[in-house]
């Protein structure tokens, strides 16, 4: 028997979805054919690369010691701890991808601080920066900066402000990302909004990103002077 009869083409297979392989063997030792049947096999295609593409968000969520998931994509401060940390990476699609952080670095680009967190996971391939294959997931998390009296330069830092003082005034003093921001509401600030929304003075700022409406309800307030980039509201 060559090694050619014990071969067998197998076609129109799914990755990660397990098969079993049944075996009959036929031969014929002098005296008729005989038959034997094979214990069956287990068979599951695995790709042996995979590379996340169409990325909609990635958050980067930490697990405590009872398994409890909480979202720590608004990071205040390095941790000194990556081990209970990895980012959720999740497409246009909704498909769901895991990946253990590796390292969390405080960086500083084009005059912003930021934090770069980096993930790694068997047989992951990514496109970096340059376009070339790299075995990292690299994101960067915005490191937010305080508010400066009204001036505001973090979007969960100004949406709890106008929750807490609705008649207040508010200044955007640098275009604002509402990506991982919580939202609980159909909107950002629910209720009755009497306060001024603005950017400082000869500027005119964009809030990025935002999943849900800012305001339930303006009345006697403002709105001036400000951009909204990528609303993306999908709703139930």
């Amino acid at each position: 028997m060559s090694e050619g009869d014990l071969t067998a083409n197998l076609t129109n297979l799914k990755y990660y979805k397990d098969y079993k392989i049944a075996t009959k063997m036929v031969y014929d030792r002098g005296n008729g054919n005989e038959e034997v049947v094979l214990a069956e096999e287990p068979l599951r295609l695995d790709l042996k690369k995979v590379e996340v593409k169409n990325i909609k968000e990635t958050s980067l969520i930490s697990v405590d010691d009872q398994g409890v998931e909480i979202d720590n994509s608004l990071l205040s401060a390095k941790p000194s701890d990556v081990k209970p940390y990895y980012l959720k990476v999740t497409t246009h699609d909704n498909k769901v991808t895991r990946l253990a952080v590796d390292k969390i670095e405080e960086v500083t680009v084009d005059g912003k601080t930021l934090y770069k967190v980096t993930a790694q996971a068997p047989d992951l391939i990514q496109r970096n920066s340059d376009n070339k294959f790299s075995q990292e997931y690299v994101h960067y998390f915005a490191k937010p900066k305080a508010h400066e009296g009204d001036v505001y330069y973090d979007f969960n830092d100004l949406v709890k402000a106008m929750q807490d003082n609705k008649n207040g005034t508010f200044k955007l003093g640098a275009d604002l990302n509402a990506a991982n921001v919580p939202t609980p509401n159909k909107q950002y600030v629910p209720g009755k909004f009497s306060g001024t929304l603005t950017s400082v003075e000869g500027k005119q700022y964009t809030i990025h990103n935002m999943a849900r409406q800012l305001f339930d309800n303006i009345e006697g307030g403002s709105v001036t002077n400000i951009n909204l980039g990528n609303v993306d509201i999908n709703m139930p």
